[in-house]
């Protein structure tokens, strides 16, 4: 699938896959095959997110991942407050070149209230080329919108951060997978 995205600074877009509905799942993984072009370097970051929307909790996990292309390092979304978290694992996505990431992560049945009064949503680990890298990381999980139905997928997204005219950034994404257990 070819991910196309043309805009000035700030711009971001988002393609989602929703592979249905479970509200008990709470072991979640994906893997795909990323392909940079060379007009890569212009995005400020490559987003690879997984989600389990739950009606029946009012809950939103969503377990945002991205390569930031200015730190050169994986970070993981604390959904709470609204904020990207740094991890300790470089990353790097080579222009033209095929990358294979998998990212696994969790939470806990019952688990209502462990982190600032919310779930925990635990960063598992990222395996990039097949080489592992623990990230075990935690961080709340946010309040469902309201209306959302419930839902279980992931989503890829290009951001352009700053930059000083507009700018076209493609990326390639092959063989994606996704498991909600």
């Amino acid at each position: 699938m070819e991910l196309l995205l043309a805009g000035p600074k700030d711009t971001n877009a988002l393609w989602t896959y929703r592979a249905g509905a479970d509200d008990d799942a709470t072991s979640f993984s994906m893997t795909f095959w990323v392909y940079p072009t060379a007009s890569a370097s212009s995005a400020g970051s490559f987003e690879f997110d997984q989600y389990d929307f739950s009606s029946s909790t009012g809950i939103e996990f969503m377990f945002g991942t991205q390569c930031n292309q200015i730190s050169k390092l994986w970070q993981v979304f604390d959904q709470l407050h609204n904020h990207w978290m740094n991890t300790s694992v470089g990353c790097s996505l080579p222009a033209n070149q095929w990358t294979e990431i998998q990212w696994d992560a969790h939470r806990v049945s019952g688990d209502t209230d462990r982190c600032d009064g919310m779930p925990c949503m635990y960063y598992d680990s990222v395996t990039v080329n097949g080489h592992l890298y623990p990230v075990n990381s935690k961080y709340p999980a946010g309040h469902l919108p309201h209306g959302w139905s419930s839902g279980v997928g992931f989503q890829f997204q290009i951001d352009i951060g700053d930059v000083s005219s507009p700018v076209t950034v493609e990326e390639y994404i092959d063989l994606a997978d996704f498991t909600a257990i």
